[in-house]
């Protein structure tokens, strides 16, 4: 069906451009829309159209494969217990060697902009996995380069052992340990009732804080 663009001072044939004001017979119209040149436009019209519509998905569908690299890249790093920051040092690596190595930034944007949703994603299937479980919990406190205190606790559920949370405190006593325990507990939907074994070393205010927590 032939398509008219209407103005105030005139009508013209969309496609084309023509002015068709004038114009008294349908016959006219018919045989410029037989016509090579009408042919030629339509054609490039539509083929234009065609590019715009096949660039968004194609667009779309480049920036997740650029996502899902990057994703897998910082998995890889996270299992392997690779520090994010010596991403920097291997990107001429990547880009000399790797195809589509231009997909990998640099590790602060990386640490800003996908270490979340990894981490997230990290997060939600622990949480499947050991939420309301009768786990094995096991907790150790140590320090780290900047003296601060560091608290590991594992969980153990049907041979499945993972780190679930690693928490950075400037002290530690009882009370703070207690607090840590039940956070924990509550992310997991765990009722003090349900852990099955409590793991630590032997120092006075762990057995402090698990004997207080578990006796309410």
């Amino acid at each position: 069906m032939a398509k008219f663009k209407v103005t105030s001072d005139y009508t013209s044939y969309g496609i084309c451009h023509h002015d068709v004001t004038a114009v008294k017979q349908k016959s006219v119209v018919d045989n410029h829309c037989k016509s090579q040149k009408h042919i030629s436009n339509v054609n490039s019209h539509n083929n234009e159209k065609n590019k715009i519509q096949l660039t968004l998905p194609a667009t779309q569908t480049v920036a997740n494969f650029k996502k899902q690299v990057i994703e897998d890249l910082l998995e890889a790093f996270v299992i392997a217990d690779i520090s994010l920051e010596k991403v920097n040092s291997l990107l001429s690596f990547f880009k000399k060697h790797l195809k589509n190595s231009g997909s990998i930034l640099q590790a602060s944007t990386l640490w800003q902009i996908y270490l979340p949703d990894v981490f997230n994603k990290h997060y939600q299937f622990l949480k499947l996995l050991f939420d309301s479980k009768p786990v094995a919990i096991i907790m150790d406190e140590t320090t780290d380069n900047c003296t601060r205190s560091v608290v590991n606790t594992i969980f153990t559920y049907q041979n499945k052992t993972k780190l679930v949370f690693v928490n950075f405190l400037e002290r530690v006593n009882n009370a703070i340990m207690g607090q840590t325990f039940m956070i924990i507990l509550t992310h997991f939907n765990i009722s003090f009732n349900l852990p099955r074994l409590f793991l630590s070393d032997s120092a006075t205010y762990i057995k402090k804080c698990y004997q207080e927590y578990t006796c309410h």
